[in-house]
């Protein structure tokens, strides 16, 4: 959904490859190639966020747009060459910088408004200047507001609101609404005593705003479920009543909060009552 290698019809003279790309094998080495891509087609303002994992195009500015590589990247490890992941890389840029240079904004895609969850604490995203929408959601996440656009996610602000004419009551409803409807495929990985859900690459965590999922999930199981989210792209999923199963998770979490990408939360949640708690 947020990856559509299309064949653009684009005079970026700039992207013109100067060498095959070689395999990244990893995040960071796919944070360096973009990066240094988008440079060389004319924004030189374009910075990594190492912690964040992501490049601005216009850090500070409040413009400009903010790029997660996690898509691209295992496009380009699975590529079958380098000639091939070369095409991949200049395709993403073509398809990502064609917003930078449109003459006009476009309107609010609202059919794209999906909620994610992230840290209370998130602060700032790169790029922006005033905070992204955001309600409570349970310990210290809260529901924040993305337009999932094919090559870039944008946080939603109050200004994006006010200049689409929308309610936030409204997009609140069309968010969700758009996540009930969200067609990627839910696969479930066990390692007992824990599995992970496992989905895109970027609404794993966000997953637990799914009530009408977690009820399910249970009977499979046959588990009362407990949850960890330390990062946006994993939910691993345990036993609430198994002490071992519990201790595997707070290790899990532990190890993905201190050497992971894109670290979220550092709560146990227990579903309860149909709703998430960080008690049990």
């Amino acid at each position: 959904m947020r990856l559509l290698f299309a064949a653009l019809a684009l005079s970026l003279t700039a992207l013109a490859a100067a060498a095959d790309t070689p395999r990244p094998e990893t995040v960071d080495d796919t944070l360096d190639l973009l990066h240094a891509a988008i440079r060389e087609a004319g924004f030189d303002a374009a910075r990594i966020d190492r912690a964040d994992q992501s490049i601005s195009t216009a850090p500070g500015t409040g413009g400009g747009m903010v790029v997660y590589p996690d898509n691209i990247h295992r496009a380009l490890q699975t590529a079958g060459s380098d000639a091939e992941r070369q095409a991949m890389l200049d395709n993403f840029i073509a398809a990502m910088l064609t917003p930078q240079t449109a003459p006009e904004a476009e309107p609010l895609p609202v059919d794209r408004i999906l909620p994610v969850v992230r840290h209370r604490d998130l602060g700032l995203p790169p790029g922006m200047d005033m905070p992204p929408l955001s309600d409570p959601f349970v310990g210290d996440m809260v529901v924040m507001y993305v337009v999932d656009h094919p090559s870039h996610v944008a946080y939603l602000t109050g200004n994006d609101l006010d200049a689409a004419g929308l309610s936030r009551a409204d997009m609140t409803d069309i968010a969700f609404i758009n996540f009930d409807r969200y067609g990627a495929t839910v696969q479930l990985h066990s390692t007992p005593p824990v599995h992970m859900l496992v989905l895109d690459g970027f609404y794993e965590a966000s997953f637990l705003l799914r009530p009408d999922f977690w009820p399910q999930l249970e009977a499979m199981l046959e588990i009362d479920l407990a949850v960890i989210a330390p990062a946006r792209d994993m939910l691993v999923i345990a036993d609430a009543t198994d002490p071992v199963a519990l201790d595997s998770l707070r290790r899990i979490r532990d190890d993905a909060l201190a050497n992971g990408a894109y670290p979220l939360s550092e709560d146990l949640l227990f579903w309860r009552d149909g709703a998430w708690r960080t008690e049990p």
